[in-house]
C-alpha cells in the first residue's frame, strides 16, 4: 500500500514565548503565524494534555458528558482572522480551572518545563487545519 501524501501545511507557526501564570491558571502563547492558504483563517481550538480549549468566537462546543475535557470558552485570541499570505504575531490564552482539576500544572515542576499541543485553525468555510506546536514554557508565580 502506498503511503499517504504529506499533508499540506496551511499555517506556519513559530512559538516565540510560552508561559503559564500559576495564580490565574492561564497559559499564554506568543506566536508568529503565517497563513499559507488561500483564505483567511483563525485559531479555533488548542488541544493539550487531553483538554480542548475552544475559542467561542470560532466554534460552539458543549460538554457531551460529565468527564468531557473541554473548556468551551477557555481560549482567547487577540487578533482577527489572518488573511492569505500574511504573517502576524498573535497571543493565545488558554485559561480554565481544568489545568488544576486534571493536574496539568505539574508541568511547572519539570526541570525542563516543556509543552506540546495542537493548534486548530479554521478558514471561512469551517475547514480545519491542524498544526503541532511545542517548546519551552516559563512558569510565572505572581
Amino acid at each position: 500500500m502506498p503511503p499517504l501524501p504529506e499533508p499540506q501545511i496551511m499555517a506556519e507557526v513559530k512559538v516565540n514565548k510560552a508561559k503559564y501564570r500559576i495564580p490565574g491558571r492561564s497559559f499564554q502563547l506568543d506566536l508568529t503565524v503565517t497563513n499559507k492558504g488561500d483564505s483567511p483563517m483563525q485559531v479555533g481550538a488548542f488541544y493539550i494534555g487531553g483538554i480542548r480549549f475552544i475559542n467561542p468566537k470560532v466554534l460552539t462546543v458543549t460538554k457531551e458528558e460529565k468527564g468531557d475535557l473541554v473548556a468551551p470558552q477557555g481560549l482567547t485570541v487577540n487578533t482577527a482572522p489572518i488573511p492569505p499570505g500574511e504573517t502576524r504575531n498573535i497571543v493565545v490564552y488558554a485559561d480554565d480551572a481544568l489545568w488544576e482539576t486534571y493536574r496539568l500544572t505539574s508541568l511547572i515542576y519539570d526541570p525542563d518545563s516543556r509543552f506540546a499541543g495542537l493548534l486548530m485553525f479554521y478558514d471561512e468555510q469551517g475547514k480545519r487545519y491542524i498544526q503541532e506546536i511545542g517548546g519551552s514554557m516559563v512558569p510565572v508565580f505572581t
